[in-house]
């Protein structure tokens, strides 16, 4: 008797393939207990890992900054406008936010 699939259960065997497929493609494999296990645990390797998210956010960030260079240029001063013994640094410490 033919297995019958059930459209709703549909989607989310969909996005469990993908996923394991996504990170099939990053080098994970399968421990014995059924646990995901990175290639290594290096630094380059989580790097690597997290490159395509990194250059997609970067990309959204340029778009942005694309948008708004012409109404932010007016808070930045000119290189020969800024005279380096009339600058005077300070430390200002910044709370950590609360992410929403």
């Amino acid at each position: 008797m033919p297995v019958k699939v059930i459209p709703a259960l549909q989607d989310e065997a969909n996005i469990k393939r993908r996923i394991r497929a996504h990170l099939k493609s990053l080098g994970f494999t399968k421990a014995e207990d059924g646990s995901l296990q990175p290639p290594d645990l290096s630094k380059e390797t989580y790097r690597h890992l997290h490159r395509k998210q990194k250059k997609a956010k970067l990309d959204r960030s340029d778009r942005w900054f694309k948008k708004k260079v012409d109404e932010l240029k007016g808070y930045f001063a000119a290189g020969a406008d800024i005279d380096p013994e009339n600058v005077v640094a300070e430390l200002e410490e910044i709370p950590p936010s609360k992410k929403k």
